[in-house]
Order: structure tokens, then C-alpha cells, then sequence
């Protein structure tokens, strides 16, 4: 009798392990820096025949959907914008992922960039790459580094934040440079007394200013966010402030355009294109591209008589 009423215990038990033990849905968010945003969902079907994916965003039809199963099988499927969802067949496949590209969940004021969106899902949102927070809408669970990409995970619900994108020119070819011919002493006079030679110091060399912002311990400051919104956007600011505003007096807002647009063109364009994916006046958009040209960030070359104007 006994063992009769234990055993609705170790069925509840059992239950609550193998929900415990099931794989979660997870959205992943991967952002560029002209905006654009790669939404990879992954989603347990449960068995199920059919099994609909939340849509974050429209697709972009020009470079298309891709749904797969764990084996990277191709599953049939169905988009619906209306409701928002993808709408998956599924067969024998335990997994469905589906890949896309949207413009919808970024906007931009300046050269601040703001992302917002509500996630059914978890959800991990990878920055783009020499990008810094500004300002979070609320803590997320977690935040570490990936290569140059700061990545946060947050539980499902609305995400929010801020960001900018600190562009670093490439290093110059330094040479090295010439040895200093020591000055002609004039021949000394018989019974002169002569100076002793005195080592010359090297002067000591400081950090550049791109050095310096690229290197600073951000992860760090990030790590801290956990513990206080208002400590974490500060830290965040205070990490790369300095460096935040020598890049942004750098570049203008129409410098910006000009690479957020070559980027966007597959980092290569011809001049005449260029111009008409920024909107600029020809000799605007020609002096613009020469400053950045100086400041090393792009290359102009010639083809077919004509300019080219590529990333560096």
C-alpha cells in the first residue's frame, strides 16, 4: 500500500526531471554594423508535425529564409508575416532552426544605434564587432566577449539597449627610423680636455589613442552590469568615453554613411554607385571619400577610368 502511494510521487519526479532535461527554444541575434541583424531561432518541436517559429522582424527576400533540421536537412515551411510566424513541417527531425536577415530590429539617431524587440524565447544578442553599450534597457542574465563582440543573454521578454560603433583605421606602415648621425666634434686642441661621451636616453613611447581604445578591460565593466543597471551603463560609458568621443570627432555623421554604404555594397563600389546609396552631392561625396582615404579607412582605385572606392 505503501509503494502504491509513492508512486504518483516518482511520476511527478520523473516528469519534473525530463522537462528539466528538455532542450529550451533559444533566439540568437547577430548584429553588423550597418544595422543589419541575423535572427538564428532554435526550436525543439517536441514531436510535433508542425511547429511555428516567432518571426522578430520581416526577411529580408533578398537574401532569403533557410529552415534546417539538426542534421542540416532542408524542411519545408511557410512564412506568414501577418501572424508572424514561420511555419515549419516536420517529419522526424527533433530541432528546427531557421535563419534569416532583418533591418527591423535596429534604428539609428546619430551614431548611436538602438535595438529593440520582444522575445518569446531566450534570447543572446551578440554585438557587432569594436562596438560599446551606451545605455540598457533592463540587466541581462549574462554578458561575456566573443572575439570583438560583446554577447548578452537575456531571459525572454523585452530586450533593449543602445550601442555605438567605434571604427578603427588600420595600422599604418611604420618604418623604421633612421639612426641620428652623432654631430662633428671640431678637432680638439693639444692638451684639451675632452668631454665624456654621454649615452643618450631613448625617449619613452606612450600609447597611441587607437591603442588605447581598443584595449581597454570592457568585459570587465560589462561583468559589472549584473549587479546594477545604473552601475553597469556607467561603467560601460566610463570605460570607453574618452575613446567614444576621439572616434566620433573623427568621423562625421556623413563619414559614417559613407562605410555604413560600402560595407552594405559588399565593401566595394564604384564611385557613382556609392553616391547614390548615400545621397550626396558629387563633390561632397568626392571630398569625403579622400579624408577617409587619408584617415586610412578606405582605398580609392582606378577601373575602367573610373573610381573605385573599396574598405581598406
Amino acid at each position: 500500500m505503501a509503494r502504491l502511494r509513492a508512486l504518483p510521487v516518482l511520476l511527478l519526479a520523473a516528469c519534473a526531471l525530463a522537462a528539466a532535461e528538455r532542450p529550451q527554444p533559444l533566439l540568437a541575434i547577430t548584429l553588423y554594423e550597418g544595422g543589419l541583424a541575423r535572427v538564428d531561432a532554435f526550436v525543439p518541436t517536441g514531436g510535433s508535425v508542425s511547429v511555428a517559429v516567432p518571426l522578430l522582424g520581416r526577411p529580408d527576400p533578398s537574401l532569403g529564409v533557410l529552415v534546417v533540421d539538426e542534421w542540416g536537412e532542408p524542411l519545408a515551411y511557410a512564412v506568414n508575416e501577418t501572424l508572424g510566424f514561420i511555419f515549419v513541417a516536420n517529419v522526424n527531425s527533433s530541432l528546427v532552426r531557421a535563419s534569416y536577415y532583418t533591418q527591423d530590429l535596429t534604428s539609428k539617431v546619430g551614431a548611436v544605434w538602438s535595438l529593440n524587440f520582444t522575445s518569446p524565447y531566450r534570447v543572446r544578442v551578440a554585438l557587432p564587432e569594436n562596438a560599446t553599450v551606451t545605455w540598457l534597457g533592463r540587466l541581462p542574465q549574462r554578458v561575456y566577449t566573443v572575439g570583438a563582440r560583446i554577447v548578452l543573454e537575456y531571459e525572454p521578454g523585452p530586450v533593449s539597449l543602445k550601442y555605438v560603433v567605434l571604427y578603427a583605421p588600420p595600422p599604418a606602415n611604420q618604418t623604421a627610423p633612421k639612426p641620428q648621425q652623432p654631430a662633428q666634434q671640431p678637432p680638439s686642441q693639444p692638451g684639451a680636455q675632452q668631454p665624456s661621451a654621454q649615452p643618450q636616453q631613448p625617449p619613452p613611447q606612450q600609447p597611441s589613442g587607437w591603442s588605447q581604445l581598443l584595449q581597454p578591460p570592457l568585459v570587465y565593466a560589462l561583468a559589472a552590469a549584473a549587479a546594477s543597471a545604473a552601475a553597469a551603463v556607467a561603467l560601460v560609458v566610463v570605460a570607453r568615453r574618452r575613446g567614444a568621443e576621439e572616434a566620433l570627432a573623427e568621423l562625421s555623421e556623413e563619414d559614417v554613411r559613407i562605410l555604413d554604404a560600402l560595407r552594405r555594397l559588399g565593401g566595394g563600389a564604384l564611385q557613382s554607385e556609392l553616391q547614390k546609396a548615400v545621397g550626396m552631392p558629387p563633390t561632397t561625396l568626392w571630398r569625403r571619400v579622400k579624408r577617409l582615404e587619408r584617415l586610412g579607412y578606405v582605398v580609392v582605385e582606378k577601373k575602367a577610368g573610373r573610381n573605385y572606392v573599396r574598405l581598406a
